[in-house]
């Protein structure tokens, strides 16, 4: 008899104790021509009484015009509101007007891995699109011929944060790799003066010097030494951001983070490279 009453406690607190999820809906905006409305699911957090998103995550929209559309899906999931396992992010367009004349048709596939809020796993981005211009003929729309596919794309992959392997890029049918060290410093395989095997280095071109500049690099990012040595070598290392046009076109894309941009700042802060300062700087 006391075991099925307390079989019958721990059950009884097992329910009370549960998560109780709601249903939540907004909407949500990318750019000027991608709206719709987001759906998610969240608990309210008993000491904070806010909101913590928890489980499928799904926005999605689509307008029309008279002579075509433009779509996107986002869908994902939250773990005690952060960002878990792959989102994706899918974007259509047919005959969209450009800024600079024409109308351009393809579409955009994004995924990227998280685990616990933290970028880990595989991230990659590809776009195809064409573009062709149209006349209006007797009220009716006479179209040109589609120029030629463009391609972007790009991959890198992530490991609790920190970039590492090779970064692939395609830009405008070209394409190109770069690689990184474990803890996100770049290495480059580019034939310039500037690089060299061991790292990017903007102002030097004497390679004796990079296995030590890449010792320092690494040891900073560790914790090992400090800013003001590394001030003190004149070496400075910088986060990715503008310079590296793999991250430019993977980062740069404000669509993926529905409510939620803190696994992008730490994922793009832990990218580096690593170079000496001029007199000049």
């Amino acid at each position: 008899m006391s075991s099925i009453i307390l079989l019958s406690i721990t059950l009884c607190f097992g329910q009370k104790s549960k998560k109780e999820l709601k249903t939540g809906t907004g909407e949500f905006c990318y750019g000027t021509d991608y709206c719709g409305t987001e759906t998610y699911h969240y608990y309210i957090d008993p000491v904070t009484s806010e909101q913590v998103y928890e489980g499928p995550y799904k926005a999605s929209g689509k307008s029309n015009s008279d002579i075509g559309f433009a779509s996107f899906l986002v869908t994902g999931q939250y773990r005690h509101g952060r960002m878990d396992g792959v989102w994706k992010f899918n974007r259509e367009r047919k005959n969209v007007p450009l800024q600079g004349g024409g109308y351009s048709t393809g579409f955009l596939r994004c995924t990227k891995s998280y685990k616990n809020g933290v970028a880990n796993g595989k991230w990659s981005i590809r776009e195809i699109w064409k573009a062709r211009n149209m006349i209006i003929y007797s009220g009716k729309p006479l179209w040109g011929h589609f120029n030629e596919p463009s391609t972007d794309s790009a991959c890198v992959y992530f490991k609790n944060g920190v970039a590492y392997g090779t970064i692939y890029l395609q830009n405008y049918n070209e394409v190109s790799t770069t690689k990184l060290t474990q803890t996100g410093l770049f290495i480059s395989d580019s034939k310039s003066e500037q690089y060299n095997s061991h790292g990017l280095i903007t102002t030097l071109n004497d390679v004796k010097t990079d296995t030590t500049l890449l010792r320092y690099g690494n040891q900073f990012l560790e914790g090992k030494i400090s800013k003001s040595r590394l001030d003190e070598l004149k070496i400075k290392v910088d986060t990715v951001l503008n310079d590296s046009e793999p991250f430019e076109l993977l980062f740069k894309q404000d669509f993926l983070f529905g409510g939620n941009d803190e696994a992008a700042i730490k994922a793009y802060g832990r990218c580096f490279y690593v170079r000496y300062l001029t007199d000049e700087q």
